[in-house]
């Protein structure tokens, strides 16, 4: 019987020692930047993290952390974050006013990808963040992305169970106590250089 997670075995076990690295990390280190942004301006870290994934659709990373960064910056001083150009979509700076301004996070992002990235961000290992990359590993196939199938609620469940599967064979053949966020990161780290990607889009 075939491994529905042997794509992302494979694409594990492509890794460089550096992406590696790399993946255990990347969420760790933006973790550390929402903590970072929420300190100096007196706001819950889960806040920041949410705000980080409400400003994150086709957006950079490094773009990403400015815009985040920004948005609190005004909101803290009483001023308008709705007139900050963001790059990505404006209704998504609504949503990251909404998250300032208390509102559920998780309502207020309503999507799967963006939730799990809000909770991979702030630290919670149990979600997986499946976005075009983490389908295409899956698949074992690149597909270009704005060509990516909408990933419904049953497809996304049974991805993000697939990364956990893998995650634990991993640790287990390995001997490694990988979460699986981290093997996600690892992958889509590995992928990117694989394919010949060079942006941070997440």
């Amino acid at each position: 019987m075939k491994l529905t997670y042997g794509n992302i075995l494979a694409t594990y076990f492509l890794a460089s020692e550096s992406e590696i690295r790399q993946g255990v990390a990347w969420y760790a280190d933006a973790n550390i930047i929402a903590n970072r942004i929420a300190n100096s301006y007196s706001l819950s870290s889960r806040i920041v993290a949410g705000v980080i994934a409400a400003l994150s659709p086709s957006n950079k990373w490094e773009r990403n952390i400015k815009d985040a960064d920004n948005f609190c910056r005004v909101f803290a001083a009483d001023g308008d974050p709705l007139a900050l150009k963001v790059s990505t979509y404006g209704r998504n700076r609504q949503k990251a006013l909404s998250i300032l301004n208390g509102e559920d996070i998780d309502a207020t992002l309503n999507g799967r990808k963006t939730v799990a990235f809000y909770h991979c961000i702030a630290g919670d290992d149990g979600h997986v963040c499946i976005d075009g990359h983490a389908y295409n590993i899956w698949m074992g196939e690149r597909i270009p992305l704005d060509s990516v199938p909408s990933i419904g609620k049953g497809l996304y469940a049974s991805i993000a169970g697939d990364y956990i599967q893998a995650t634990a064979l991993i640790n287990r053949v390995c001997q490694t106590g990988y979460t699986a966020p981290q093997v996600q990161a690892i992958t889509w780290t590995a992928w990117r250089r694989m394919i010949g990607e060079k942006n941070d889009k997440k």
